[in-house]
This record gives structure tokens, C-alpha cells and sequence, in this order.
């Protein structure tokens, strides 16, 4: 018979290569158990000259990534926004949905739906959720657009929060007799 001499070290070695894999899986399983942006359906709304009717524009590719985590972080002359995001954003429907009277004649709100489909996810931890309201009139002054409405909306939301960094989309958009109602949502990086 073979005796078998193991020492107290060697036994804490041996415990450590087994459980080395255990560990790692683990913590890959919690970082998998964060949520990820998934593609959704998505409402935009855009002004624009009413010359451009229901065209798509480069505007409505910067409404869609506000509908996506970005970056923000707040500084002492406001609030830096980064991260830009590929996806893919087939248009689904789109309509003048409104023509602008009184002073703002000249501009249309338009509205499109669309599949959004980010290309790169990364996992994110939910922090909170923030309704913002307002009033079309707050993004025109006469015929001239001051902010789209997604943009207006993330900066609306933002004023809500004590969050002084982070990562901030719009969670829907609803229009209904000249006022938005906007449900955001903020976040931390999951990784």
C-alpha cells in the first residue's frame, strides 16, 4: 500500500484549482443576468420645413439613437452626451401627423414608426424611470425649430435626476393635442 503525504498548503492548492472555474462561472452568470437593449418597435417624432413633407432625414436617424442607451455626464457647463450607436432602423410607417398653424406655420410634426436594432448591447443596470410632459410650442419659436422633441425630452428627464453620470434612452413617446408625454429611462453601466 502507498501512503499518500499531502500537506495543508497542497490541499488549499488543490481547493483552489477546483474552485477557480467554479467562481469564474459565476460571475459570468451574474453578468449575464443583467438586461441587454434588445430591437423594439419605435414612435418618432420630428419637426421639420413642411417643404420636406414625410421624407426621411438626418433627423430622424439622431431621434432613433436618443430611443438608445447613450451616455451622459454632467459638468459645470452642462451636459455631455457621447457614445454614438450603430443600428439598423427600418421605417415601418410615416406620416405628416400634424401641420403647424399660427406662428409656427411653415413646419409639420412628423411621425414614423420604426423596428430599431442596435448592433453592439452591452449590459446595463436599470436605475430609474422619469415622465416628462411639454407642450410642442416649447420647441419652435416662429418658423425656426429650437430642439427636436427627443432632445428636448432627454433634457427635460435629466433636470429630474441627481444622477451626475450614466446612461439615459427614451422608453416611449406619445402625442396627443399639442402636448408630449415621454417615459425615460437611466442606467448604469452593467459592466
Amino acid at each position: 500500500m502507498y501512503r499518500w503525504k499531502i500537506s495543508a498548503l497542497g490541499l488549499v492548492g488543490c481547493l483552489l484549482l477546483i474552485l477557480q472555474p467554479l467562481t469564474a462561472f459565476g460571475s459570468k452568470e451574474k453578468e449575464e443576468s443583467y438586461p441587454r437593449e434588445e430591437a423594439r418597435s419605435v414612435e418618432l417624432y420630428l419637426l421639420a420645413q413642411a417643404e420636406a413633407g414625410a421624407s426621411a432625414s438626418p433627423a430622424a436617424g439622431e431621434a432613433a439613437a436618443a430611443h438608445l442607451f447613450q451616455r451622459f455626464q454632467r459638468q459645470s457647463d452642462g451636459i455631455r452626451f457621447g457614445g454614438g450607436r450603430d443600428f439598423a432602423m427600418p421605417i415601418e410607417e410615416r406620416r405628416v401627423e400634424e401641420r403647424l398653424s399660427g406662428s409656427a406655420t411653415g413646419l409639420n410634426l412628423l411621425y414614423y414608426r420604426i423596428e430599431l436594432t442596435p448592433k453592439r448591447v452591452g449590459p446595463y443596470i436599470s436605475a430609474e424611470k422619469i415622465s416628462v410632459s411639454f407642450p410642442l410650442e416649447d420647441l419652435v419659436d416662429g418658423e425656426r425649430i429650437r430642439l427636436q422633441p427627443a432632445q428636448y425630452a432627454i433634457l427635460q428627464g435629466l433636470k429630474k435626476t441627481e444622477l451626475a453620470s450614466g446612461l439615459v434612452r427614451i422608453l416611449s413617446m406619445d402625442y396627443r393635442k399639442g402636448e408630449f408625454s415621454v417615459e425615460l429611462e437611466l442606467a448604469q453601466p452593467g459592466e
